[in-house]
C-alpha cells in the first residue's frame, strides 16, 4: 500500500493478518518512505504536516495491535482490521493536487482516526488490567540466511504451539540462498520463552530445524543466523 502524501510515498508492509497482534504470534508493519518530486496547490508547510500526521497514525496503530497482542480478548480484532482497511484506502489518495481545502479534509479525517485508536488504546488498557495476562515483551528480530540455499517456507512460532503460524515469506516467494527477513516485533510471553524455526527449500526438504529461547535480554534486538553444511547435509543457527 502506498500513500503519495505530497511528494513523499509511504509504504505499509503488511503480514499475517489472520495472527494479528495476538499472543505468541508475530506481527509486522513497516513504514518506509521514499522521496518523490512534489508539487499541486497545497503549501510545504501544509503537505509536511500530512506526511507526518499519517506517519504518527501508521505508529499509533501499531502500538494498538502490541497492546492488543498482549490480551485474550479479541472483542476488537473486526476493528482493528476495519482501521486498517481505512488506512489502507487514505494511502491511495495522492495529494499532489490537493488544494487547501482538500488537504483540511484529510487531516481531519486522520485526527478523527487518532482518536479512535486512543479509544481502542483505553479499552485495552482496562481489558489487560481485568485479565492479570502475564507479562510479554517483544523482541525486534532478523532472520539471516547463509545457508546458499534459496528458503520458500520459512516459520517462526512457539515450540509448544500446534499452530506453525503463516510462511513469513509467502508474499515476498522466497528467501534468497544469502539474503535477510526483518520482522519488526516477535511477541514473547514469559514462561513460553522456547521458540521454534524452521526453514524449507523449493522441494519441502527442511533445510532448518531448530529450538532456542527468545530471552528477554534480546529486547534490543537479535539476529537469528541460518548456516548449512553441504559436508554434512546438516543445518543449524547461531544467535547475534
Amino acid at each position: 500500500m502506498v500513500l503519495r502524501l505530497a511528494g513523499r510515498a509511504y509504504k505499509v508492509r503488511k503480514g499475517w493478518k489472520s495472527k494479528m497482534g495476538k499472543m505468541g504470534k508475530i506481527f509486522l508493519i513497516g513504514l518506509m518512505a521514499t522521496m518523490l518530486a512534489a508539487c499541486g496547490g497545497a503549501s510545504g508547510e501544509e503537505i509536511a504536516r500530512a506526511q507526518t500526521m499519517y506517519a504518527d497514525l501508521v505508529e499509533q496503530h501499531n502500538e494498538v495491535v502490541e497492546a492488543y497482542a498482549g490480551v485474550e480478548d479479541d472483542s476488537l480484532g473486526k476493528e482493528l482490521e476495519e482501521m486498517g482497511g481505512k488506512i489502507e484506502s487514505m494511502g491511495q489518495q495522492d495529494i499532489q493536487g490537493m488544494d487547501e481545502g482538500q488537504l483540511d479534509a484529510l487531516v481531519e479525517q486522520m485526527n478523527g482516526y487518532a482518536k479512535e485508536y486512543e479509544k481502542m488504546m483505553a479499552s485495552l488498557e482496562e481489558i489487560k488490567e481485568q485479565e492479570g495476562q502475564p507479562e510479554i515483551y517483544a523482541v525486534p528480530v532478523s532472520l539471516k540466511n547463509s545457508t546458499c540455499v534459496d528458503m520458500h517456507e520459512v516459520y517462526l512460532y512457539e515450540a509448544s504451539s500446534t499452530d506453525k503460524g503463516e510462511n513469513l515469506v509467502k508474499d515476498m516467494g522466497h528467501l534468497d540462498g544469502l539474503g535477510t527477513l526483518n520482522i519488526l516485533n516477535v511477541f514473547v510471553t514469559k514462561g513460553k520463552e522456547l521458540w521454534h524455526l524452521e526453514a524449507m527449500d523449493d522441494e519441502g526438504n527442511v533445510i532448518e530445524a531448530a529450538d532456542f529461547e527468545f530471552k528477554e535480554d534480546y529486547k534490543d534486538g537479535i539476529t537469528v543466523n541460518m548456516e548449512y553444511s553441504f559436508d554434512s547435509m546438516e543445518g543449524w543457527i547461531k544467535l547475534e
